[in-house]
């Protein structure tokens, strides 16, 4: 930034390249300012800002707008003391831009452990959490036979008892095209599951490496 060849209409101070007033700084606080006048609120006559656009203040310009769409802030009956409510609960919420508490948003397909005891012992391998010991260990089976693996790609849809369920195979090996469920200990949920995915999909080809077989293997 730098002085141009311009000067202050009051003082013939010169001036910078940014000034668009004419003034300079000394020369506007004292004269020009002088000159505003004063600012009110024309719905409830509070003292505005002089340089604040609007003829209202902000209380003013809130119930103005709810004039006119009355499904603004506090009007709308889905909110409460200006917080939204849970859309299956009806629980109040804390943060205006949620529609579900965390317990709602929790349950269903987006945790299908919701409300249930979790028995699982998770075990990492290469920056890859599993949910037991036998589906790291063959992970490690894999990468020390040359075996290309991915862990849970996919979850597949099921009809099971009236109900819409998902199923997700362990491991997916690409170059054979093959999906394999590592099982060392079967729930009768999980057992029904995959008795069921095999019915539904008859074109997917997928093998069943219980205990035995890791054992045999001494995969484990």
């Amino acid at each position: 930034m730098k002085k141009i060849d311009k000067y202050c209409i009051n003082c013939n101070k010169q001036l910078w390249e940014t000034n668009k007033t004419g003034y300079c700084r000394t020369c506007f606080n004292k004269i020009v300012k002088k000159t505003v006048k004063d600012k009110y609120c024309v719905g409830c006559g509070k003292l505005l800002n002089r340089y604040r656009p609007g003829k209202r203040c902000y209380s003013c310009n809130m119930i103005n707008r709810r004039k006119e769409n009355p499904l603004i802030g506090n009007n709308n009956p889905n909110y409460k003391g200006g917080l939204p409510k849970c859309l299956d609960c009806g629980k109040i919420l804390s943060n205006r831009y949620n529609k579900r508490c965390a317990s709602c948003a929790r349950k269903g397909i987006l945790n299908p452990w919701f409300g249930k005891t979790i028995l699982i012992k998770f075990c990492k391998y290469n920056k890859v959490w599993f949910k037991s010991s036998w589906e790291a260990n063959f992970a490690k089976w894999c990468d020390g036979s040359g075996i290309e693996w991915k862990y849970e790609p996919k979850a597949f849809k099921l009809e099971l008892n009236n109900k819409t369920t998902h199923y997700t195979p362990d491991f997916y090996l690409p170059e054979f095209d093959l999906w394999i469920e590592v099982k060392g200990y079967w729930r009768k949920d999980a057992f029904e599951k995959y008795q069921q995915f095999q019915k539904e999909y008859k074109n997917i080809n997928i093998e069943l490496f219980n205990k035995d077989i890791l054992m045999n293997w001494s995969i484990v």
